[in-house]
């Protein structure tokens, strides 16, 4: 939902008691949030805000503090989370004050993405009866391309088709994630005001981010000259081995995980844990099933050949490495080189 959407939703005219926002993408939810709350601010002379989670608040609390006059404000908004794990029993409190809402207070209820099965709960049920459902969807992909264009564009800086394509490839299609990468891009262009795509790659580290894929590989197949030769590169600009040896340490998270979930979970699941769902997420369904299938394959078979001691121990190397760049000291690639030796020739079998 774009900003011109959402702001017809909440016109100063006919704002209502309650709302209930929610939607798979929490950037859109939050976005919602905020906009509701800029009218609030906009109709009332004054508006406080105040934020509750029902995992630490019991609803009843909620309700009482919805049913006091605010002490320093005429009007006050509670924005509400964790609504749809409510019991019937506790649903119930919620649909008598609907009956009857407070004339100084406007609830705001946020949700993630719901299913079928959510939509027929007893809390839904109250909540579409009582409050304005404000369903948030994930963007078609014309939408999501508009939406990565006009975030630029609000900035005073335009992007060439080609980089909003290379960033929802590689970033995926998660708002936030979206959001900072424009943050930094911008930045990082200025003064240009033009984001293209050589730009978009560069700093997004993608080059790098394939020569960790293929370094991971190497090591995998226990090729330690192939591996020697793809991380020379690590090192050679101080300005980006942190960023380096953090996207090095990912990949070995990765094969932690597959090694720890990989028995427990299905593809599915543990595709999302790995994160492949966003990564893939720009390709159709099937096709997004299939490459996140053969990725989860091609980590499993990297994850036999490590021992998971040896796996732990390179990453308490690549923070000990990490440390020693921040704090100049000499040598690194000599230790880098031995930590490397250690991953691939370090005592232990596979299956330790």
């Amino acid at each position: 939902m774009f900003s011109s959407e959402s702001d017809s939703k909440f016109s100063t005219q006919n704002l209502a008691p309650a709302y209930f926002l929610f939607g798979p993408d929490p950037f859109l939810v939050e976005d919602a949030r905020d906009r509701l709350l800029a009218a609030l601010r906009k109709s009332k002379s004054e508006v406080s805000c105040l934020v509750v989670d029902l995992d630490e608040t019991s609803v009843e609390d909620v309700l009482h503090i919805a049913n006091c006059l605010p002490m320093f404000t005429s009007h006050q908004a509670i924005v509400v989370k964790g609504v749809m794990k409510l019991r019937e029993k506790a649903g119930q409190g919620l649909k008598d004050y609907f009956a009857n809402p407070s004339p100084f207070s406007t609830l705001i209820f946020l949700g993630g993405a719901l299913d079928r099965d959510d939509k027929r709960k007893k809390i839904f049920e109250i909540l579409e009866a009582g409050s304005q459902l404000l369903e948030m969807r994930a963007l078609t992909d014309r939408k999501l391309r508009e939406w990565v264009e006009d975030r630029c564009r609000s900035q005073g800086v335009e992007i060439d088709p080609e980089a909003v394509e290379f960033l929802i490839e590689w970033h995926g299609t998660e708002l936030g994630t979206l959001s900072n990468e424009i943050e930094k891009l911008i930045l990082f262009v200025a003064p240009e005001k033009r984001i293209a795509r050589p730009a978009a790659e560069e700093g997004a580290g993608f080059a790098r981010g394939h020569g960790t894929e293929e370094f991971i590989q190497a090591l995998a197949d226990k090729d330690e000259r192939a591996a020697l030769q793809r991380v020379s590169c690590v090192l050679a600009d101080r300005d980006t081995a942190t960023l380096n040896l953090w996207m090095i340490g990912q990949q070995i998270r990765q094969l932690l995980m597959v090694q720890e979930l990989g028995s427990k979970m299905d593809p599915k699941e543990l595709g999302r844990q790995l994160g492949l769902n966003y990564y893939f997420a720009v390709y159709e369904p099937y096709e997004a099933r299939k490459r996140i299938r053969a990725r989860l394959n091609e980590l499993k078979q990297q994850a036999r050949q490590f021992a998971k001691v040896r796996l732990a121990r390179a990453l308490c190397g690549l923070a000990e490495l990490d440390h020693r760049i921040k704090s100049s000291q000499s040598h690194n690639d000599f230790y880098l080189e031995m930590w490397l030796h250690d991953l691939i020739h370090g005592n232990g079998g596979a299956e330790s």
